[in-house]
C-alpha cells in the first residue's frame, strides 16, 4: 500500500494523524474518534482493533462514536488508514 509509506511512524503520535489524513478522514471524524477511545499514537489505534477480525472490530468502535455510527464513507476511510497503519507499523519493525 504506497499510503503506508508516508506515514512517518517517527512523530510524537507515531504517524496517527498522518495516516488518517493520508485516508481522507476528516478532522471532525478524527477527533470524535480519538477523544472516544483516548487514543495517542498510531499502535493504540492498530492494537486496538482485534486483528482477527479487524474490519468487524474497527466498525463497532466506529459505532461507539454517535457521530460516526452506521456512516459507510467513515468506515471506508478508516478501514484505509487502519491498513496503511498496520503496513507502516510492520514495515517500521523489519526495518
Amino acid at each position: 500500500m504506497a499510503a503506508a509509506a508516508s506515514v512517518d511512524v517517527y512523530t510524537d503520535d507515531k504517524g496517527l494523524r498522518s495516516c488518517l489524513q493520508l485516508a481522507n478522514v476528516q478532522d471532525a471524524w478524527r477527533n470524535a474518534f480519538v477523544a472516544r477511545h483516548a487514543l495517542e499514537t498510531l499502535e493504540d489505534f492498530v492494537y486496538l482493533v482485534d486483528q482477527a477480525s479487524w474490519e468487524t472490530s474497527l466498525k463497532s468502535l466506529l459505532d461507539d462514536v454517535p457521530e460516526l455510527k452506521d456512516k459507510r464513507l467513515v468506515l471506508a476511510r478508516f478501514k484505509a488508514a487502519w491498513q496503511a497503519g498496520s503496513t507502516a507499523i510492520r514495515a517500521a519493525q523489519t526495518a
